[in-house]
């Protein structure tokens, strides 16, 4: 498969190595996506993060259950409690 999901403490990645889109269960829990920069940060948390597309990481809730990851693609969500 070429959909890889790692789960943190505070979080999950998931990735997709291929072309096409997947749909993936993220079972139960509520998610909210990163909130992107145009460009490296020199202040608070996202000292020299660099970009991160903020129309993917807009920082929104992400339901539990299925999760379409786009296809080259990867996204950082963070547990909500």
């Amino acid at each position: 498969a070429d959909v890889f999901v790692r789960e943190f403490d505070n979080g999950i990645v998931v990735m997709n190595l291929g072309l096409n889109d997947t749909t993936v269960n993220l079972g139960s829990g509520s998610y909210q996506r990163i909130l992107g920069v145009n460009g490296a940060s020199n202040t608070g948390s996202n000292v020299g993060a660099g970009p991160q597309d903020p129309a993917i990481n807009t920082g929104a809730a992400v339901d539990s259950g299925n999760f379409i990851a786009r296809g080259r693609d990867a996204v950082i969500l963070v547990r909500q409690e």
